[in-house]
């Protein structure tokens, strides 16, 4: 699979907006107030076609629900706001999710031979919007007051990793190892070792060999059993200090679809 380089223009960061609101986003059933560690309810926050395996060590406490907002910084939308959920077990270990931004995440893929998410050929699924997919708590820990946590961009394309099949030649990304690819925005095509050419959907190739794919890794990971989303490729850490209710820290690391290149101060208060 050919390597390419990420393109620099993934972001574009503004300066920060006084308007720090999520829309429409309730509350976690099962919000507390309380840290205790009695039992709870799975804290999984689904959208239709998506489940969140959360794995706890032990009894959950109960979910707590939390929004604010980066400092001097921008979403695609302009919105600076984020929204998470947490709940932890009696060892510490975290599970939750994270929403960043505004807007409503585009429904599960149903497409294995189209890019995901509709709507963006070709180059343009770099600046796909994904803002208000809850992306899944990885990594998570609480102690002394501390939270910490990491989310994983490759998650929004769960839906259509599960969807490909996977390359007979051993590739391990969504599409075979090719030796030449030939890209447009309407018309793109590889050709493997064999010499054989395929057409293949532009939007498709970006995410699985082009510009997406940064150092040949493909937003999908590929076995002979099937593709799931590439793990530790591109990762954002939350690091915060939690003090009655309110919470502040920073927000580091890459995810290119939002924009997140840097490192910034979060500050958050927990919803009622």
């Amino acid at each position: 699979m050919k390597s390419r380089t990420l393109l620099a223009l993934l972001v574009i960061l503004g300066a920060c907006k006084a308007d720090h609101s999520l829309g429409t986003i309730e509350p976690d059933a099962g919000s507390d107030a309380s840290l205790s560690t009695s039992p709870s309810p799975d804290l999984s926050i689904a959208t239709p076609g998506q489940t969140v395996d959360v794995q706890p060590l032990g009894p959950l406490g109960p979910s707590q629900s939390w929004t604010g907002y980066a400092e001097n910084f921008q979403f695609p939308s302009g919105s600076d706001a984020i929204k998470f959920s947490f709940a932890y077990d009696p060892s510490g270990q975290v599970v939750g999710q994270v929403i960043l931004g505004i807007g409503t995440p585009p429904p599960p893929a149903t497409d294995p031979n189209v890019g995901y998410p509709p709507g963006y050929n070709g180059f343009k699924v770099l600046f796909a919007d994904t803002e208000g997919f809850p992306f899944s708590v990885v990594g998570g820990s609480f102690a002394s007051h501390r939270l910490r946590f990491a989310i994983e961009g490759t998650e929004f394309w769960a839906s259509w990793c599960a969807l490909q099949t996977p390359p007979a030649d051993g590739s391990d990304g969504c599409l075979p190892n090719s030796v030449s690819s030939t890209v447009g925005d309407y018309s793109c095509s590889i050709t493997t070792a064999n010499g054989k050419t395929t057409a293949v959907d532009c939007t498709k190739w970006y995410l699985c060999e082009g510009e997406v794919a940064s150092s040949s890794a493909s937003v999908c990971l590929c076995t002979p059993t099937g593709c799931i989303p590439r793990p530790g490729r591109d990762t954002a850490s939350f690091d915060m200090f939690i003090s009655d209710d309110t919470a502040s820290g920073s927000m580091s690391g890459y995810l290119y679809l939002n924009g997140i290149s840097d490192t910034h101060n979060v500050h958050f208060t927990k919803d009622p």
